[in-house]
């Protein structure tokens, strides 16, 4: 079996959640990676069950140490859930229980790196009830580092916005990659010397959306030279769908892997695999008309 069908199945153990994923898919899966291989965990979160979430990262982590994978994504706000609601508002103490499961997980990631998206308290601006969308860098079994998101959200789906302070700094580089959160980024970013970027986030599936990101994404690979990976929550809530979809761009603007929308998984990704076929089919037009299909309509609204 190859790559793709052996994590195929290594995901519906991940996704039954009960069950270990079986030791001879883990070894061959190990003997077939790449040691540049990156795995993208396209998740399901809870809303503020910080518990069941801590439970769902560690058993990726585990699962990405066990078959060598230097690193794993996680999509952005993973550790508390997304949309917040007025979750934070009615129990601000769940940003401060982030915080501490956010060390118990670390314990996790002794030989991978893991980027987990959280909720963090804002301690620097006075007097300001609000928060950080963030992300732990999670190595050696420590939480190395902390990258706060730097943009606000935008409030389309929800009033988050409400809760969620920018931070003057963002940019952060994993060695040659620069490490970013949501989609309103890209502006003016420096790119100097990064040959990839990882953008975690948790995108609502609206068609508009949908196309826009796309758009961005593919644009800025292009342009810059640099491949892109995109890490999405998938799932619903009561107010809004997430379609999941994370994906791979090679330096062409082209999206060579692609995660199955709506569906959790872990998205095994080689940088090197730059010149891989297409994914998906581009249509002939404009980069402000691109569209593409995933075999599925858009009925959401």
């Amino acid at each position: 079996m190859d790559i793709n069908e052996l994590q195929r199945i290594a995901n519906k153990y991940l996704r039954d959640e009960e069950e270990e994923v079986p030791s001879n898919i883990i070894e061959d899966l190990k003997q077939k990676l790449s040691a540049d291989s990156i795995g993208i965990a396209q998740i399901n979160p809870k809303q503020g069950d910080i518990d069941y979430n801590y439970k769902k990262i560690a058993q990726y982590i585990i699962h990405a140490q066990n078959i060598g994978l230097k690193l794993i994504v996680f999509p952005e706000m993973s550790l508390l859930g997304y949309p917040l609601n007025d979750t934070l508002k009615r129990h601000p103490y769940i940003a401060n229980n982030c915080l501490k499961r956010l060390e118990e997980l670390a314990q996790y990631a002794a030989n991978t790196t893991a980027l987990v998206g959280f909720v963090e308290p804002d301690e620097i601006t006075p007097n300001n009830n609000t928060f950080f969308s963030s992300l732990a860098v999670l190595s050696g079994g420590k939480v190395k580092d902390i990258i706060r998101r730097s943009t606000l959200l935008s409030g389309f789906d929800t009033k988050d916005y409400k809760y969620i302070s920018p931070s003057l700094f963002e940019n952060y580089k994993l060695h040659n990659t620069l490490v970013t959160i949501g989609d309103g980024c890209f502006s003016d970013i420096d790119l100097s010397g990064v040959s990839a970027i990882i953008n975690c986030s948790a995108r609502s599936a609206r068609e508009e959306a949908h196309y826009s990101i796309h758009n961005k994404l593919s644009e800025l690979s292009e342009k810059y030279n640099v491949q892109i990976m995109y890490a999405n929550q998938t799932g619903a809530s009561d107010s809004v769908i997430f379609e999941g979809s994370s994906r791979f761009y090679n330096t062409k603007g082209e999206v060579t892997v692609l995660a199955e929308p709506f569906e959790e998984g872990l998205l095994i990704v080689n940088p090197k695999d730059d010149e891989n076929k297409p994914a998906i089919e581009f249509k002939n037009a404009p980069i402000e008309q691109t569209s593409f299909s995933f075999d599925y309509e858009y009925d959401l609204e």
